[in-house]
Formats: C-alpha cells, sequence, structure tokens
C-alpha cells in the first residue's frame, strides 16, 4: 500500500513537498498507519489544490493512483480500529496532534541538550515540521462541527482560528531553531553541565517541599514507626508476689497521691496553743555543752557532737600523711606558689596571612572558585544521599575531595 520514490514522476521529485511526504509515509505504514494516512492525504491536497496532476500524463496517473490507495485504506475493514479511527475526524486528529506534538517536544529537548550532532537536529526539527503541518488538514473547513478544538488542547484554543495560530506558532518555533542550526548559533552544551543543571533542579524541588511543611503541624507517632505512650498500669495488673519484698505498701496518703509525712515529726503532739495544727519537733534530749550526752535510742535528731580540737591546740601532728595540709593559728604557711613552674613565655605565632599582589591575585581567585565548586559537589552529594543515591553522592564526594587537595597542596 505504499508508494515507492521509484514511482513518483520526474517532475514531482524536485517538489520539497511531495517526496518527503511521502518518504515520512511509507516510514509510518506499519508504526502507525493513521499518521502515515495523512500523510498521502496532504500530498493529494498539495497536487489538486496547486493542480500539479496537469502537468503531464505520469502526473495525472500518479495522482489518481494516490487517490485510490487513499480511499482503499480508509474503506478498509481488515483492522477495524483503524477504521474507526479514519472515518472520525476527532479520533483522527487526536492520533495526528499527539503523534507531532510528541515529536515536536523531542526536537526541543535536543536544541537544549545539543551535542554537535548537526544532521540529527536538523532532521528532528524538518520532520516535527512535517508532522505539524499535518494539522492544517483539519483546519481548512472551518469550524468542523466533527472537531472540538478547544478539548484537543485543553480549552487553550476553543475555536478551529485559534487553533490554526496555535499550530503555526509551533512551526514557526521549529523553523527558527532550524535556521540558528544551519547559523550555529545553538550552544553545545556538555554532559557535566547537564548533569548540574538536573542536579540543581532536584535539589531546588526539595528545598520547595521542605518550605512547603508548616511548623505548626503535628505529626503522629505512627506517621514516625514510634510506639504508643504508655498508659498508667493499675497496681492490681502487676501482680506481685505480696512476700518478696517488692509489694507496695498501701497508706491513706499513697491512694491520694500525697508524700509521707516527716519521720521527725511527733504524730501525738498536742496543738498549739494559738490554735494551729502545725505539729513541731520537740527540744533535744541533751545539753549542747555536755560532750558525754546520749541521744535517747526513740528520737531521730542527730546533731553534731562538740570539736574535739580547740583553736589552742597543737595541730601539727594532724593529717601529716594527708594531701590537705593543716596549719596551726599564727604560723606562717609557705607559699605553694614555689612549686608551681613558671608559665612559659608566649611566642610569638607567625601569621599565614598573605599579603594580595598582583603576582598572586589570580591565584586567590582561582583558589575562591575551587573552593565554590567544591562547595557545589559537597550540595549535590547531599541531595543524592537524601534520595539514597549512593553512587551519585560518592562520585561528588570524591569529585569535591580531589579539588580540596590540589589547592591545599
Amino acid at each position: 500500500m505504499s508508494e515507492s520514490l521509484d514511482t513518483i514522476p520526474e517532475e514531482f521529485k524536485s517538489d520539497k513537498t511531495i517526496v518527503p511526504f511521502i518518504t515520512r509515509s511509507n516510514e509510518l505504514e506499519s508504526v502507525n498507519p493513521i499518521v502515515s494516512y495523512y500523510c498521502k492525504i496532504y500530498v493529494l491536497e498539495y497536487i489538486l489544490n496547486n493542480k500539479l496532476h496537469l502537468k503531464g500524463g505520469e502526473c495525472e496517473s500518479f495522482t489518481i493512483k494516490l487517490l485510490d490507495l487513499t480511499e482503499s485504506m480508509k474503506k478498509s475493514t481488515e483492522d477495524e480500529s483503524l477504521n474507526k479511527v479514519l472515518n472520525d475526524k476527532q479520533l483522527s486528529i487526536n492520533s495526528v496532534f499527539s503523534f507531532g506534538f510528541k515529536i515536536f517536544n523531542s526536537a526541543l529537548e535536543l536544541v537544549s541538550k545539543y551535542d554537535g550532532n548537526k544532521i540529527a537536529l536538523a532532521q528532528k526539527l524538518k520532520v516535527s515540521i512535517q508532522f505539524l503541518s499535518l494539522l492544517t488538514i483539519f483546519t481548512e473547513n472551518g469550524n468542523d462541527p466533527a472537531i472540538d478544538f478547544g478539548k484537543l488542547t485543553g480549552g487553550v484554543t476553543p475555536t478551529n482560528e485559534e487553533f490554526e495560530k496555535f499550530i503555526k506558532e509551533k512551526i514557526k518555533i521549529a523553523k527558527y531553531q532550524l535556521s540558528r542550526l544551519i547559523k550555529n548559533e545553538i550552544p553545545l552544551h556538555s554532559s557535566e553541565e547537564l548533569y548540574d543543571e538536573e542536579l540543581e533542579d532536584e535539589l531546588e524541588r526539595e528545598l520547595n517541599n521542605l518550605d512547603t511543611s508548616k511548623p505548626g503541624d503535628d505529626v503522629k507517632d505512627d506517621d514516625l514507626g514510634l510506639p504508643a505512650t504508655p498508659t498508667f498500669i493499675d497496681e492490681q495488673d502487676l501482680n506481685l508476689p505480696e512476700d518478696d519484698g517488692l509489694s507496695l505498701p498501701k497508706d491513706e496518703d499513697d491512694e491520694l497521691g500525697l508524700p509521707k509525712t516527716p519521720s521527725f515529726i511527733d504524730e501525738e503532739s498536742k496543738p498549739a496553743p494559738n490554735g494551729n495544727d502545725l505539729n513541731l519537733p520537740g527540744a533535744p534530749h541533751f545539753l549542747p555543752e555536755s560532750d558525754d550526752a546520749k541521744i535517747e535510742e526513740d528520737s531521730d535528731v542527730k546533731l553534731p557532737g562538740a570539736p574535739k580540737f580547740l583553736p589552742d591546740d597543737d595541730l601539727s601532728h594532724i593529717n601529716k600523711n594527708s594531701s590537705i595540709q593543716v596549719y596551726p593559728p599564727g604560723n606562717s604557711r609557705k607559699s605553694s606558689a614555689a612549686s608551681v613552674p613558671p608559665a612559659a613565655k608566649a611566642q610569638p605565632t607567625l601569621s599565614h596571612s598573605q599579603h594580595i599582589t598582583k603576582e598572586n591575585l589570580s591565584q586567590i581567585i582561582d583558589k575562591t572558585d575551587h573552593i565554590a565548586k567544591i562547595q557545589k559537589h559537597a550540595k549535590f552529594a547531599i541531595s543524592a544521599l537524601n534520595y539514597e543515591d549512593l553512587n551519585t553522592a560518592e562520585d561528588e564526594l570524591l569529585k569535591g575531595l580531589e579539588m580540596l587537595r590540589s589547592i591545599k597542596d
């Protein structure tokens, strides 16, 4: 069902529209028969509108043959899905539109990542122009009620005129990029620059995601995988044995959650004369001036006794082997400062600062640029670690480490 280039008349072989579209039709015949069909329709309408079939007998026979071929494809029922699409204008334009813009976007991506392959990029741009031109087949009859242009473009071009203008703008963009390529105005992009741009975009998206989180948002324990807050355990649920020494004392104060009464307060003391119920401890049961006074066994008050050594006693024999020396009152104390070695005199430190001169200015600037690049590699490594891309993180850290060693040496 394809037309060989050998069957094209000599009068048409120099035409810049017929040969390219017949070539595209043959290439897509088995891959995308819908677009292949409309490539033939585009050539057929081009010949009839420009009355090229009147140039000679071969031109007329080629036109008739092409017309019969397109009619047979449209009426064929061998492929029901293909027949359904070719007989529905909305489905047909959807297929051609999707395929054409897929090629167009791919060509623009190659422009942004141009690696110097001029022939491949030029061919891609030319093909995108040709497939976008197929969409003009559906705009020749004005506002066709069978086609919803607004639905096709998501409401961007609700009318036929707006859709036609939209397509012409895209074709103009492709032609502009093709002219830039011919004039060698498209800059080359190295793989390292592309990789840096991707990492910067990834880091920017990550920072934007962090900014969207509100500081007041509460995070649940379930979301973090943490155990739930323990509830208070009732003493009856402990089931501890009574005779193992671990049983909890039961008291009225314990039930109320109050602290125990201090042991030194006499529980049987009478209320104060002024009516207050404050219970104060009793008087000590020994005289302060008596060294041999004993505290009664039923009292918990422990006060210190009288000192064994008075200020007038000889204290020179006390703590002879201790690191803490005791000196009698009135005796001069040996200065301990003599045992302390004199502090070493501070040596003047050599300054590592470097005066800026014309000779070392370029070196300082180059070092600053290297430090900035090291920080950049570190930033990319952190970003890669956040996504658990260990290989990328290792590569970035090694690059930064090599640059750090170079400026350090």
